[in-house]
C-alpha cells in the first residue's frame, strides 16, 4: 500500500489507524477527507510522529483504492460509507485492509476488505468477517461465526463459536458472546455484558445477563 486515505474524522480513531497502517505499511503521510466539517476533530490530531492532510470532501481529487473509514462506532461508520458511496461511488472493493502481524486469523476464515485487525486478535476457524469490521485489540472471534458489515467490536471482547452479528452493531469492551448466539442489526451491547440469549435488532442492551433496555 503506498497512499492511504481515511473517509471521515475521528482523532482518536485515526491515531489507532494510523500506528497500524506504520506498522504493517511504514506509512507515515495520510490523506482525511470530511463529510462533514469537524474542526475540534482537526485540533485534536497529534502530528508528532505522522502527517496528516485535511481535505473537504467536495476539494478531494479521489484516488481508486486504498480507503479507510476514519470513525469507529458502527452507527457513524455506516453514515460515512454510506455517504461517500452515494456522493463519489467509493465501493466497498476500493477500501484497503490492516490486520496487525501479531494477530492470529485461521486459514479457512475469510476477511473483507474494509477491515481492521488490531494487535492480538484470535479469529478461529471457517469464520466471515464481512466489510468494514472493526476489531479491537485482545478480542477473540469463535469458529463458524459470521460478523456484519460494519460491526464494531470493542477491546477484549470474547464471542463463541456459531455466533452471528448483523450489521452496524457495536460490542461494547469486555463483553462477552456465548455459543449459537444471533446479534441483530444496529444495536449496541454494553461494556461487559454476557450474552446469554438472543439480541434483536435496533436496541440497547447490556447486562449479566444480557437484556434488552430500550429501542433506538
Amino acid at each position: 500500500m503506498e497512499k492511504l486515505t481515511y473517509l471521515g474524522l475521528s482523532a482518536d480513531t485515526i491515531h489507532v489507524l494510523s500506528d497500524l497502517a506504520n506498522d504493517i505499511f511504514q506509512l507515515t503521510e495520510f490523506d482525511i477527507v470530511q463529510n462533514i466539517p469537524v474542526p475540534d476533530q482537526i485540533n485534536k490530531l497529534k502530528t508528532s510522529h505522522f502527517t496528516f492532510s485535511v481535505y473537504h470532501h467536495e476539494h478531494y481529487p479521489y484516488p481508486k483504492s486504498s480507503y479507510l473509514l476514519g470513525v469507529s462506532s458502527s452507527q457513524i461508520k455506516t453514515k460515512v460509507f454510506n455517504f461517500f458511496k452515494q456522493e463519489y461511488g467509493i465501493e466497498e472493493n476500493n477500501y484497503g485492509l490492516l490486520i496487525h502481524p501479531t494477530s492470529y486469523i485461521s486459514k479457512t476464515s475469510h476477511i473483507d476488505q474494509g477491515v481492521v485487525v488490531e494487535p492480538l486478535v484470535s479469529i478461529s476457524s471457517y469464520t466471515q468477517i464481512n466489510f468494514g469490521v472493526t476489531i479491537k485489540r485482545s478480542s477473540t472471534v469463535g469458529h463458524d461465526c459470521n460478523i456484519g458489515k460494519l460491526v464494531t467490536i470493542n477491546l477484549g471482547v470474547k464471542i463463541s463459536g456459531n455466533v452471528q452479528i448483523g450489521p452496524s452493531t457495536l460490542l461494547g469492551t469486555g463483553a462477552v458472546v456465548l455459543d449459537n448466539i444471533k446479534i441483530g442489526s444496529n444495536s449496541i451491547i454494553g461494556a461487559g455484558s454476557v450474552v446469554t440469549r438472543d439480541i434483536p435488532d435496533h436496541v440497547v442492551a447490556y447486562g449479566n445477563p444480557c437484556k434488552v433496555i430500550r429501542s433506538i
